[in-house]
């Protein structure tokens, strides 16, 4: 008791203004806190609840490589009964061993091996076509979609909206409790493409 007779005001003075100090450093950090929400932007190319502009242009683009999807299917439904078709004829040959001969085997291992090398060649030839050919007819929308998702941020008071569909670039975990704004922002963005029209 006499300590803190003797400390007593200058202790409680002492923890009075750390009291002060943790409170206007609480309020300083509140203060300096960002406001973020995220976006999937996967869903801007949906034809029902997307970007009308940008669904629009994907649906043609779409259009567009109709043919070489079907071509592609066609092979890929070839190699398919290839594989079965392969599978089949080896459980034969190790049954009966005299069904066919080794080099009848050899020979469809052969054309299932260049089959496989053709449907990966057209897939990775088609994807890298139909990506170039997506940046060229998507461009100038994307940057309009910037554009305005800048206007959008401004306007809701976000200083940062973060993309976190599979494709984007930037890593963020969407269940940390931050806003979505997906849907909003896509209404945002139509009302604002039909009033301009």
């Amino acid at each position: 008791m006499k300590i803190f007779q003797k400390f007593g005001f200058g202790l409680v003075f002492i923890l009075a203004f750390a009291a002060l100090a943790i409170a206007q450093t609480e309020k300083e950090q509140s203060s300096d806190q960002i406001k973020i929400a995220f976006v999937d932007a996967s869903k801007f190319e949906d034809e029902k609840v997307g970007i009308k502009e940008l669904a629009e242009i994907v649906k043609k683009l779409s259009d567009e490589f109709k043919s070489q999807t079907e071509n592609l299917k066609l092979l890929d439904k070839k190699h398919q009964y290839s594989t079965t078709e392969l599978r089949k004829i080896a459980d034969d040959y190790k049954l009966t061993g005299s069904a066919i001969t080794k080099e009848f085997l050899d020979d469809k291992i052969k054309e299932h091996e260049l089959l496989t090398f053709e449907l990966e060649r057209q897939r990775k030839e088609i994807k890298l076509l139909h990506e170039r050919r997506k940046f060229e007819v998507t461009e100038k929308i994307n940057k309009k979609i910037g554009e305005i998702m800048k206007q959008f941020a401004k306007e809701k008071g976000y200083e940062m909206i973060l993309d976190v569909s599979a494709e984007a670039t930037s890593f963020v975990i969407a269940s940390w409790g931050k806003p979505d704004v997906t849907d909003e922002f896509i209404k945002y963005y139509n009302s604002l493409a039909a009033k301009q029209q």
